[in-house]
């Protein structure tokens, strides 16, 4: 019986730690659809009228930050005169 409830217990601290995970992951998640609904908007501030030749590059780049969190957190915090510089370096270099 006692061994039981030891197994129950670990089990239980095992889930605990899948739990608070879960919720960390729900947490920047939200963030991350934040970012990425503004993104939109901050490369329509940032680009202005392009040529489609960059328009291609623009697009190239907005896909890469849109699947890397990592880097569309980098790209979201830049100061908006090096953010126009950042999408063409990512798009013709990626990660």
């Amino acid at each position: 019986m006692e061994s039981k409830i030891e197994r129950l217990s670990a089990t239980m601290a095992e889930m605990e730690v899948k739990i608070d995970g879960i919720i960390e992951a729900s947490k920047n998640h939200e963030n991350i659809s934040d970012l990425q609904a503004q993104l939109g908007s901050q490369l329509k501030q940032i680009v202005g009228s392009i040529h489609e030749y960059n328009q291609t590059k623009i697009f190239r780049g907005v896909m890469i930050l849109a699947t890397n969190y990592d880097i569309l957190r980098v790209f979201s915090a830049l100061p908006s005169d090096l953010k126009k510089s950042f999408i063409f370096h990512v798009s013709d270099h990626g990660i």
